[in-house]
């Protein structure tokens, strides 16, 4: 065992502070000092968290770190006013309620604009 303070957090209750100054974790916690859950807020209650995979399996309409982002649509609803030729190789971002995408290739001309 080390001495008191050598680890990070002490390893928050929640591991073993080994001589190397490094924590070992209890099976349901990670990061450095142990202080992160593997599967955060109990997997928001729309999920399962695996122990072997150290994460939240999200039941279906469910996803995201700790499953509670909904996802019942695996499409869109309505394009934009602002309708874009099909990309490649483009960057996309979501910002609240839209993507945004920039960059890329349509398959005539290299694009640097940007779409919303």
């Amino acid at each position: 065992m080390n001495r008191q303070g050598a680890c990070p957090l002490d390893c928050s209750g929640h591991g073993q502070c080994l001589r190397s100054g490094r924590c070992r974790c209890e099976e349901r916690w990670k990061g450095p000092g142990c202080s992160e859950p593997i599967c955060p807020a109990n997997c928001s209650h729309h999920g399962y968290c695996d122990i072997a995979d150290r994460k939240c399996n999200c039941a279906r309409g469910h996803t995201g770190i700790d499953c509670s982002i909904e996802a019942t649509r695996g499409h869109w609803e309505s394009m934009g006013k602002v309708s874009s030729d099909g990309q490649a190789s483009h960057s996309a971002v979501v910002v609240g309620q839209y993507m945004w995408t920039v960059g890329g290739y349509t398959f005539n001309e290299v694009l640097l604009n940007l779409t919303r």
